[in-house]
């Protein structure tokens, strides 16, 4: 590999191990007195990324199914979170997040979304095809969508 792709390698690696260790800390940060305060306060446990290949964003279908096996969700998604970083296979687990609109309907592009839902989708994907990573506030996990009547 070129001296440019391995610094690009690792540069991308870094940045998911990064992003990683911020959702770790949320999800597992402690103290003797006050316990998990910092999830309890932001209520927040993932940190919602968008890739970049050298073709664009990176973007995936999932669909999953309810308990009773029957097919529940279908959609499009550009949005994701990291469920585990693999250094030695230079690979991540995404985890997929589903976009939603102000309308609570499925966001058809990136501009339309509102808030972005957890979904249990996950794929893994090898880091070499990726050039760039957009990070985004957690907050979009946590959005209410509140429509008042016009009278």
């Amino acid at each position: 590999m070129s001296e440019i792709g391995e610094t690009q390698k690792s540069w991308v690696m870094e940045v998911m191990l990064e992003v990683q260790m911020l959702q770790d800390m949320l999800n597992e940060f402690s103290t003797p007195i006050l316990g998990k305060f910092l999830q309890r306060v932001f209520n927040i446990d993932t940190i919602p990324i968008l890739l970049f290949t050298k073709n664009g964003l990176f973007e995936l279908s999932g669909f999953y199914f309810d308990k009773k096996g029957q097919r529940r969700e279908c959609f499009m998604t550009s949005f994701f979170s990291i469920d585990s970083v693999n250094e030695e296979n230079n690979c991540v687990t995404l985890l997929l997040l589903r976009p939603i609109n102000v309308y609570n309907q499925p966001a058809d592009s990136v501009y339309d979304v509102f808030r972005l839902v957890k979904t249990p989708v996950c794929v893994e994907v090898d880091l070499d095809c990726f050039c760039g990573i957009q990070s985004f506030h957690p907050n979009l996990l946590k959005k209410e969508i509140i429509i008042e009547p016009k009278w």
